[in-house]
């Protein structure tokens, strides 16, 4: 259990790293401020 747990949490990780690039540019800002009120 605690290894799927750690798999989760390192896919988890990988997913902020690519996202982060996307999250912080400026053209999809706006775009995830609407996911979020949504």
């Amino acid at each position: 259990m605690m290894g799927l747990l750690n798999k989760f949490e390192t896919t988890f990780e990988n997913l902020e790293k690519i996202t982060a690039p996307i999250r912080y540019s400026p053209h999809t800002e706006e775009f995830i401020k609407e996911c979020y009120t949504e």
